[in-house]
């Protein structure tokens, strides 16, 4: 099958739509998610649809890169190419960075080429790739630095009531007694069996890390997610050895190259590579495989309704990030009582958008 159409819609999805209060963390102030839909058409009538997004900023120029430097690689070839079509694309973009806003564009269409194969033999996603499980746990997430206890053990009821075993919260308040009394209230509510991540959103240097971990490791940690900048890799190597509190990172990781480093260095113990910012399903399959050699678990940041698909195609799953921000423009995003997730049984990623809703938050 032949691409013969490609086309890229941008909509600009305000923070009230998909959050209860102001999104801030230790780092990020989060506006508005900037969704870039690329649309694809293949000369037997197969539609796929595949997907970028950024936080608020920056939105005009992935979607710039995708008109002038993705889309006139893929137009007239054949879908099969798509692992050389990516490594083409990789290359004609690298000068403006081997990662970021190339990667980002790329991730879109490369998405929709993944849909667009699937469904072209009307099989879902994770089993074109090839099924390994039919569900994957997943724990609840929240951008919650901001909220007061109250909405905090909120928030965390409502992750109970989905059957999720595992939360994520957010730390780096100005002062760590009040983190300490957070987490407390947590584990309170939450029991001594369930388990709780902790995200500092780079926000520390070694030193104060150690200094807080020590204090908030009573709590029971599963990981530390992000306690430093990506190019700090040393500092992550070094806190995980002196800390005994395993670290989860990635989601500011662009290639397998660059996870490659974290890998041989032993900086990194779950791994949060996400399918989006690594430049798509093409990419991201290859930083699985290659984090399967070194036994480490993937354990991917958001965007959850395509990692479901991806995870229940890989032995290395370990857990998917449940923060459901863009099921306000789905239709029939997945959900669950039970705590596990499980990609819709229809063919291509099974991610279907509220076409007209989206139309109200379109950006020409």
């Amino acid at each position: 099958m032949i691409i013969e159409k490609l086309e890229v819609e941008h909509y600009s999805v305000p923070s009230q739509l998909f959050a209860k209060t102001e999104v801030t963390d230790t780092t990020h102030a989060i506006p508005s998610l900037e969704i870039i839909m690329a649309k694809l058409w293949t000369d037997r009538g197969v539609q796929g649809v595949g997907y970028t997004y950024t936080t608020g900023h920056n939105a005009r120029t992935v979607r710039r890169m995708i008109e002038e430097e993705i889309i006139p690689v893929y137009l007239g070839q054949p879908l099969r190419r798509y692992d050389a079509l990516w490594n083409q694309c990789w290359w004609n973009t690298h000068w403006a960075g081997r990662g970021g806003v190339s990667t980002l564009a790329m991730a879109a269409v490369d998405i929709a080429v993944w849909d667009a194969m699937a469904k072209s033999v009307e099989q879902p996603l994770y089993r074109f790739i090839g099924e390994y499980r039919e569900g994957i746990g997943a724990y609840g997430s929240g951008v919650n630095l901001s909220y007061t206890l109250d909405q905090l053990l909120e928030e965390t009821a409502e992750h109970l009531e989905s059957g999720f075993s595992a939360v994520k919260i957010k730390v780096g308040k100005e002062d760590p007694e009040e983190d300490l009394e957070r987490l407390e209230a947590v584990r309170t509510l939450l029991g001594p069996k369930r388990k709780i991540m902790i995200d500092a959103n780079m926000g520390w240097h070694l030193q104060e890390a150690l200094s807080r971990t020590e204090k908030l490791k009573r709590i029971g940690l599963t990981w530390i997610e992000e306690p430093f900048i990506p190019e700090d890799i040393d500092s992550h190597e070094r806190f995980g050895r002196l800390s005994g509190v395993p670290i989860a990172a990635g989601e500011n990781l662009y290639s397998k190259y660059q996870f490659n480093e974290y890998f041989k260095k032993q900086a990194i113990q779950f791994v949060q590579a996400d399918v989006v910012r690594c430049g798509g399903i093409t990419e991201w399959l290859k930083i699985a495989r290659l984090a399967e050699t070194y036994n480490l678990p993937m354990a991917p940041h958001f965007v959850v309704d395509l990692h479901v698909s991806l995870l229940c195609a890989i032995p290395n799953a370990y857990i998917a990030e449940y923060l459901p921000w863009f099921h306000p423009v789905q239709v029939n995003p997945i959900r669950t009582k039970d705590g596990v997730l499980r990609p819709k049984p229809i063919p291509g990623h099974g991610i279907e958008f509220d076409w007209p809703l989206l139309q109200s938050y379109r950006v020409l």
